[in-house]
């Protein structure tokens, strides 16, 4: 490998491609003769990484040096000058033709990749879903960054990774970050199920405005979300929505169950809120509403008001549970988007059947049934004490 300090770029030789007079240095790699060599026949060398990664190392290395190398018989001394010349007398010199094959971009130094039959999701050490693809689809990529934030995304910030839980059932990932705030994520996939589980928990005091942010990969974003009392269009009203033209405030939207976000093509995202109260669709402000934007931030505390309304530094509080589910769907349904989030709100527990011949189809994972897929059936509890209860 030659180019020591590469003051100047190549000059051009008989093909175009090489070469003014460089020194070597002293890497090498030893290529192992073949039994023959015949003119025209590709021949690959051993890997050369360590050559790149010396170059790479050198101290006066800078963004668009230029390598070389140099392949010649016996040893190569350091620091010996080779100019074209050296390798042209004879007749043609050999070419060394270098491929070199780039990786798939990664979008955080460090990651986890759960899979399943449905999904890839992709979670970087800070907690934040970087790659959604959903392979039922294509392998379509779900998850966008937009101002740096992907998915379930509360900023930039180093952290740690672990597989808390691998099982038969479902597989959980667990990210530690410390900033913007610290905060705890865990993500888990189901066997056989097309929801993602996100829970985070925030495990200081903060007063700042904090925001998870979901970016998503969808063209003209049609957003649906539960307000009080009602599923509505997050449009002005003349553009087939329901917010008023004037006399509205944009910024922050009420976030009950569910938001939903459908594309061009009919394809798109529910995301479930079990624990927050508002969101901001993308830049929106005081007195606009961005529908263009394919992300969503929800709030996860802060004054967003102005520093002088609102409850100062969270009534001293240091612990706050914030979870979330996610799942891709072809054509917005609602009705079926309120039934993930009553899915992802309202668990499962499971407990032992007793009787003289008890027996529970394995296929059945309800006490009744609804033949009309809009209808949604809901019982309410007496009391809130606890499941015991």
């Amino acid at each position: 490998m030659y180019d020591v300090s590469d003051t100047a770029p190549f000059v051009s030789g008989p093909f175009g491609d090489l070469l003014g007079h460089h020194a070597t240095w002293p890497q090498t790699v030893a290529w192992a003769e073949p039994n023959t060599w015949t003119a025209g026949t590709e021949h690959v060398t051993p890997d050369l990484t360590s050559l790149v990664q010396a170059f790479i190392d050198r101290p006066d290395y800078a963004p668009g040096n230029h390598i070389g190398f140099v392949i010649t018989e016996g040893t190569i001394a350091a620091g010996r000058y080779y100019g074209w010349e050296d390798f042209a007398a004879g007749g043609v010199a050999p070419t060394l033709t270098i491929e070199y094959v780039e990786p798939s971009p990664r979008t955080d130094s460090d990651s986890l990749v759960m899979e399943s039959d449905i999904y890839r999701v992709t979670v970087s050490t800070r907690g934040a879903i970087t790659s959604l693809i959903d392979k039922t689809r294509g392998d379509r990529e779900f998850a966008r960054s937009i101002g740096g934030y992907y998915l379930n995304d509360l900023g930039p910030s180093t952290g740690s990774l672990t597989v808390e839980e691998a099982g038969p059932v479902s597989v959980t990932v667990c990210a530690t970050a410390a900033l913007p705030v610290a905060h705890v994520t865990r993500v888990t996939m189901y066997r056989d199920s097309d929801r993602i589980e996100i829970s985070n928990e925030i495990a200081e005091n903060f007063d700042s405005v904090q925001q998870w942010r979901f970016g998503f990969e969808l063209e003209a974003p049609d957003v649906w979300h539960e307000e009080v009392g009602a599923i509505i269009r997050a449009k002005l009203a003349g553009s087939g929505g329901r917010y008023a033209e004037s006399g509205a405030r944009y910024d922050w939207l009420t976030l009950n169950h569910f938001a939903d976000m459908t594309g061009v093509g009919n394809m798109g995202v529910t995301l479930s809120n079990a624990d927050c109260y508002f969101m901001r669709l993308s830049n929106s402000s005081a007195g606009l509403l961005d529908t263009t934007t394919p992300q969503i931030s929800i709030l996860a505390g802060g004054r967003v008001v102005s520093s002088g309304h609102g409850i100062p530094a969270q009534g001293g509080d240091d612990h706050f549970t914030q979870r979330f589910a996610i799942r891709t769907h072809d054509q917005y349904d609602q009705p079926a988007a309120m039934r993930l989030s009553l899915e992802h709100q309202n668990p499962f527990v499971a407990g032992s059947i007793r009787g003289t011949n008890p027996q529970l189809d394995g296929a059945t994972y309800s006490a009744m049934t609804v033949s009309d897929p809009d209808v949604l059936f809901g019982a309410l509890k007496p009391a809130e004490e606890g499941i015991e209860e």
